[in-house]
């Protein structure tokens, strides 16, 4: 990344000139309105290959040190639907005189390592910043201190407009204040302040403190009720000059706006806060500015989350209105912790809501299944929509959004608590019956019709189920990330208690098939697409069982050719998983009956001999899986081939390693037997060197071990 060049001084005054003589009559002025003290100086909204490496630099036009403390800088779109305060400065932020401060995205700071910067802000693919839009500065109480706009501006007025704006800079560069012939650099017409830079020059300025330097200011307890109190700390630094006071600003609680701290030993100030009885709720940062005896201060921040009051019951929260803002308390049980969402239920009425902390769909941590819970945030409806055809998908989710995205906004009063019963419904009910929105439920009987919905993997698989009686279609919505239930994974599934696959991305169960009869409970949500108007959402295997209860879905040898005289391991796939009774018939090697065992990965199986009188060729070894009276049959294919002559390999390996030296050993010292199908006493007999004596020997470890060290050949 390239640094500012003195050089490009002349051709910026050039630039902002004649983009005067571009202009109506008029339009090129110096507004009274203009910044002199912090200005928006350089903004890139995207790189070339990624729309979310942006920055946002802002300059001190003044002789004097500005604080900055919780200013914030504001993002809007084109036509000013879309607003977004995407950065707020620290309390304690000190943007030097004629310094700079330069925030970027998190994407653009992981990929410019080389570019010092101030701070940085989250983004998503698409970034913050796009090619059409403005960005303005707003102090701690909201005032707009400064903005550009730049592009196709459709909102007519734009609040961060002035006069007309700046040319819009394609991906890759960026605009940039120019200085005036007057030497100014703000004349409040985003036009002619600002050029494109096709080289972008983000840039910062040091700051050395010297003022009190304010560090580690917090509230005790951070999460406080209404009439409550807490206590603020702060350590203060002396940095040129003694320190001679410490003061809150608790204008925010109705206090003074220079409440005294007192010194409470050291560099500590404490202060005993009371939070008003009707305190309005939310998150709030409380300043603290600490004087020196030149009279100059420095500030930091204590932050601290007032509840909204007394926690209410789910059945009350439904009964509110979405969509206002308002912060709410509730109380619940956690019915589902890994399905998308989290779900809280009322214990006494079985109604529930949905609970996000508005990340991807990954439920709400650390909450589980049987917590009792109170959390705090927002209400509302909302519409979940297909990320390929923009289609509907839940119209009228209710969802509590908690308040900041952080675990502090969730409390969990108690563990392992007993959850309610669902309430059981016929499969007609659950399309025909609105008043089941929200219940938790089970359902006997369900048909499977298909599986050809597939999600991503970061997703539901969503399966057709059908009405027994109304025609209607209903889904059911299975989150492959429902994992606060352990259980040994299916092949290929990393403890997913409901056993899948991720095929192309999709989550998928291969062990699903159309005329499937299930029982299934959960929690009825709606929906509209495809066929069906509702579903149930699961979140484990005990909500989703399978009333057809035994399959064989594939079977497998390894090694899928064995030797004459060798062992083979059958493997079979079935379901259910661990609580089947597997069976292979291995009449086609001379026996019997044999039990196939959970192996702990997923799979029934056990180690069979081939005996060396088997018939070299392709094998089939029948295989049953039986569950509540129930048989599924299927099959397990291997080839048989004849010894393979192979000096040292004594357990048939492929290769000749340490590992056959130790059998070797075992043999000579007669404790292995010649019959045991693992091990090749052919390949093992290498003594006297060409002229094998029919027995196992020390000399013959010996030659083996010689081998494996390079010092020998067999």
């Amino acid at each position: 990344m390239k640094r500012r060049e003195n050089n490009k001084q002349g051709e910026r005054i050039i630039a902002a000139v004649l983009a005067c003589f571009a202009l109506a009559a008029g339009s090129c002025r110096a507004a009274s309105a203009a910044s002199t003290t912090l200005v928006v100086n350089e903004i890139e909204h995207s790189e070339a290959g990624n729309t979310s490496r942006e920055f946002v630099e802002v300059r001190n036009v003044s002789a004097d040190d500005i604080h900055a403390d919780l200013y914030t800088l504001e993002w809007r779109s084109a036509g000013n639907a879309t607003i977004t305060k995407f950065y707020t400065f620290p309390a304690g932020t000190i943007v030097p005189a004629n310094g700079y401060y330069l925030v970027v995205s998190a994407s653009y700071a992981a990929y410019h390592t080389d570019v010092p910067y101030n701070g940085s802000y989250p983004v998503s693919t698409g970034g913050v910043l796009n090619s059409n839009g403005g960005v303005g500065i707003r102090d701690a109480r909201g005032a707009l201190i400064d903005s550009v706009a730049w592009g196709n501006i459709t909102a007519s007025p734009h609040p961060f407009v002035e006069t007309a704006a700046a040319l819009a800079p394609g991906a890759g560069a960026s605009i940039e204040r120019v200085t005036g012939l007057d030497g100014l650099v703000d004349h409040d017409d985003n036009l002619t302040d600002f050029a494109v830079t096709a080289a972008p020059t983000p840039q910062t300025t040091l700051y050395t403190p010297n003022v009190p330097v304010v560090s580690a200011a917090t509230a005790v307890p951070d999460h406080v009720d209404r009439g409550g109190s807490m206590q603020i700390t702060a350590t203060v630094t002396a940095t040129a000059n003694p320190v001679t006071g410490v003061a809150a600003d608790l204008t925010p609680f109705g206090g003074a706006a220079d409440a005294p701290l007192t010194n409470s030993g050291g560099n500590t100030w404490t202060a005993a806060v009371p939070v008003p009885v009707d305190q309005t709720a939310g998150p709030f940062t409380l300043l603290i500015k600490a004087t020196d005896t030149a009279g100059k201060f420095g500030a930091g921040g204590a932050s601290v989350f007032v509840y909204p009051g007394p926690p209410i019951t789910i059945t009350e929260l439904r009964s509110k209105t979405p969509n206002t803002g308002e912060l709410l308390r509730v109380r619940g049980l956690v019915l589902s912790a890994r399905t998308g969402k989290a779900y809280l239920i009322d214990g006494a009425t079985g109604r529930t809501v949905g609970v996000t902390d508005g990340g991807a769909l990954d439920g709400v941590a650390p909450v589980r299944a049987g917590d009792d819970v109170t959390i705090t945030g927002t209400l509302a409806i909302a519409p979940w929509y297909n990320s390929t055809t923009g289609a509907l998908i839940f119209p009228d989710e209710l969802t509590l959004t908690t308040a900041t995205g952080t675990a502090a906004d969730i409390v969990v009063n108690s563990a392992k608590n007993a959850l309610p019963a669902p309430r059981p419904v016929s499969v007609d009910d659950v399309t025909a019956d609105d008043a089941l929105q929200g219940e938790y439920v089970s359902v006997s009987g369900v048909t499977m019709l298909g599986t050809g919905q597939k999600v991503s993997a970061t997703g539901e698989g969503v399966f057709v189920a059908s009405a027994a009686t109304n025609g209607s279609l209903f889904g059911i919505a299975v989150s492959r990330n429902a994992t606060d239930q352990a259980m040994t994974p299916y092949p290929g599934v990393s403890n997913a208690p409901i056993p899948g696959s991720i095929v192309s991305g999709n989550f998928v169960m291969p062990w699903i098939a159309a005329g499937d009869t299930f029982d299934v409970r959960g929690v009825v949500s709606g929906a509209s697409i495809g066929l069906w108007t509702r579903v149930i959402r699961v979140e484990s295997a005990d909500d989703f069982v399978l009333t057809n209860n035994a399959k064989f879905l594939n079977g497998t040898a390894a090694p899928a050719a064995v030797e004459q005289g060798a062992s083979v391991t059958l493997r079979v796939f079935g379901y259910p998983e661990r609580t089947a009774a597997v069976s292979a018939n291995l009449g086609a090697l001379g026996g019997g009956a044999v039990a196939l065992t959970d192996d702990g990965a997923g799979y029934y199986s056990a180690t069979v001999p081939v005996p060396a009188s088997t018939p070299v060729g392709a094998v089939s070894i029948p295989v049953s899986v039986t569950s509540a009276g129930q048989t599924a049959a299927g099959s397990v294919e291997f080839s048989v081939i004849a010894p393979i002559a192979r000096p040292g390999d004594f357990d048939r390996s492929g290769a000749v390693d340490m590992a056959d030296v130790r059998l070797a050993l075992k043999a000579a010292a007669g404790l292995l037997s010649t019959s045991d199908p693992a091990v090749n006493f052919a390949n093992g007999d290498v003594s006297p060197k060409g002229k094998p004596d029919g027995q196992i020997t020390l000399d013959d470890a010996l030659r083996i071990l010689r081998a494996v060290q390079g010092l020998d050949t067999l």
